[in-house]
């Protein structure tokens, strides 16, 4: 059976169509006209089995049709309709409220709030400034006896001067 959606204004019963629910039989016969290049293919308000649900109805003042009995509506009833919807909203926004408090409590009663704290890495950024400090302070390198890189800071400029190894590698910065 296609079912076909509607949506209708319940005070004049104007309607018009929104969406079609195709059924098995109707997929078949349009598959059977798509194989044959039947023209024109079949279209579902077609089908035997079709049936018509109205799935939206029309609000006051929204029937497209003039003649609609809601446009002749008096304004008093207007009035009074506003009014309804109006306590209706500030009802659900009562009940909504209420059920927060309601969820504010529970979490207040069975959960402990914590911080978030998150582990404090340290970042690449301040590693390799580290290592450029270190590699432009004034310092100098040199072999030693069994070969191996022997690192002297400048601070002892007096050992460097009068030392007899010879210096490998000098980095040397100016101060401000």
């Amino acid at each position: 059976m296609c079912r076909d959606e509607r949506q209708q204004c319940p005070w004049c019963h104007w309607s018009r169509h929104i969406h079609w629910e195709w059924c098995e039989a109707y997929l078949a016969d349009l598959k059977r006209g798509i194989m044959a290049l039947q023209e024109p293919l079949p279209k579902p308000d077609n089908c035997p089995n079709r049936f018509s649900v109205v799935t939206l109805e029309l609000g006051i003042l929204t029937c497209p049709i003039e003649e609609c009995p809601t446009t002749e509506l008096e304004p008093a009833r207007l009035a009074e309709i506003a009014e309804e919807l109006r306590q209706l909203r500030a009802e659900m926004a009562a009940e909504k409220a209420r059920v927060e408090e309601i969820k504010r409590d529970f979490a207040d009663k069975y959960f402990q709030r914590r911080p978030v704290v998150r582990p404090r890495k340290e970042s690449d950024l301040s590693r390799g400034l580290e290592q450029l400090a270190w590699l432009t302070s004034r310092r100098e390198c040199y072999l030693d006896e069994h070969g191996e890189c022997a690192v002297v800071d400048s601070e002892d400029e007096e050992s460097l001067q009068y030392s007899e190894h010879t210096p490998i590698l000098t980095t040397r910065t100016t101060k401000a």
